[in-house]
């Protein structure tokens, strides 16, 4: 999708969420409380989209740290995940799991059956995610290099891959969907496979283990850069921690 039409997209959408807000409001002045606030949280929804959705700025440095590997504070290098977009995010979920709330109390005053249990899936599946990015949320550090590893936080678990295992570091694209791609050896492919740690892109897109790039601070190109730099060389990683 081209930049214009992107621009237009989102135009179109918070005008539509205008729209629902404000007859969402006459609806309330008319006595029906249910479809007034399920206009007004369409609406908002609609404004929470545009800003979870909207595209990365990608101004971040990593950092200069220290990591905990094996109880033992080791120098780092961190990448920050992108917190304004999972807390974006998360404000978008929560207001999908209120519509569903208000859709599923006007079914029941009405006793449709169907629609209660529906909007109470709905709403349930949208509480779930709204776990997921507190816990990214509380997870700041989405990507921790050090002189022996490289650890991937992901919403649930996180995995530890050895710099002897990783054979290729790039960017994916999957549909509109830009990945910072790890392609491990085969033996280390296996363990991350067996473990609970993170999902794989299917071994087709020719990944083992990924981080959605909309998810970092940093610009993807440069993260892939420095990823590829210490992997290559060995003696660089020794300067990990003191600098980028």
């Amino acid at each position: 999708m081209s930049r214009l039409a992107e621009r237009a997209a989102t135009i179109g959408t918070g005008v539509l969420g205008a729209i629902a807000v404000v007859v969402g409001v006459g609806a309330l002045f008319q006595g029906e409380p249910l479809v007034a606030l399920i206009l007004i949280t369409f609406g908002l929804a609609l404004f929470a989209g545009n800003r979870a959705t909207r595209p990365p700025r990608w101004d971040g440095e990593p950092e200069t740290g220290t990591e905990l590997v094996g109880k033992v504070p080791t120098p780092a290098v961190v990448f920050s995940v992108d917190r304004d977009r999972i807390l974006a995010l998360a404000v978008l979920a929560a207001l999908f799991a209120l519509l569903g709330v208000w859709i599923g109390l006007l079914a029941l005053a009405d006793s449709m059956t169907g629609v209660v249990i529906g909007a109470a899936v709905w709403s349930a599946f949208f509480a779930w995610v709204i776990w997921l990015s507190v816990r990214r949320l509380r997870r700041s550090r989405l990507l921790v290099l050090t002189t022996d590893l490289i650890r991937v936080q992901s919403p649930a678990n996180s995995a530890d891959l050895r710099w002897e295992d990783v054979v290729e570091v790039g960017l994916r694209p999957i549909g509109d969907q830009l990945y910072v791609a790890f392609r491990l050896r085969e033996e280390a492919r296996a363990k991350v496979s067996r473990s609970r740690t993170l999902g794989r892109l299917n071994r087709r897109f020719g990944a083992d283990v990924y981080i959605p790039a909309t998810w970092l601070r940093c610009n993807p190109e440069f993260v892939v850069l420095v990823l590829e730099k210490y992997r290559r060389d060995p003696r660089e990683r020794r300067r990990i921690g003191r600098e980028v």
